[in-house]
């Protein structure tokens, strides 16, 4: 259906009736992150809710934090890998920059409220030599923390879910 809601409506009224697992929600969705949410806030509303309802290659937070709201399931993307390998760590108090000039020649740890391996072994400084000097082990250590830091956020996800406050 693409950016058209009538087409998407459609798709969902003639997929909803077959016997699948679960449905995957892609293609183009919209030129931009709003669009997209119209989008979806429009075709949500008509998904099967009582199966899994998937984002296709969507995994930047605000996207998740609206999908979540909208009723999708589950998400994937290369997002938390793509943003290591460039140097942005995802914390509890937003992006960090690893090559950013006055916040990484300190010993703690890039999110000091999180219990990765990463977290809990590395600090900021150890991180910022690693990806000055071009070694793979820094945007390994990056990737671990967005992987483990994306599990914890849909965790809490969950929970809150679970306790009907979302």
């Amino acid at each position: 259906g693409g950016v058209d809601v009538s087409l998407r409506k459609q798709s969902i009224d003639i997929l909803g009736k077959l016997a699948f697992d679960g449905f995957a929600i892609g293609g183009s969705l919209g030129k931009t992150h709003q669009e997209m949410i119209n989008m979806l806030s429009q075709v949500m509303p008509h998904m099967p809710l009582d199966k899994p309802n998937h984002l296709l290659g969507i995994g930047d937070l605000p996207s998740i934090d609206a999908g979540v709201r909208l009723g999708i399931d589950t998400f994937d993307s290369s997002h938390p890998t793509r943003c290591a390998r460039h140097g942005l760590l995802f914390t509890s108090t937003g992006g960090r920059k690893i090559l950013a000039s006055g916040n990484n020649l300190n010993f703690n740890p890039p999110d000091p409220g999180c219990a990765c391996l990463t977290c809990s072994k590395y600090s900021m400084a150890y991180l910022h030599h690693l990806y000055k000097a071009n070694e793979v082990t820094g945007h390994i250590l990056a990737s671990v923390h967005n992987i483990h830091f994306m599990i914890r956020l849909m965790q809490r996800y969950r929970e809150q879910i679970l306790r009907d406050e979302l």
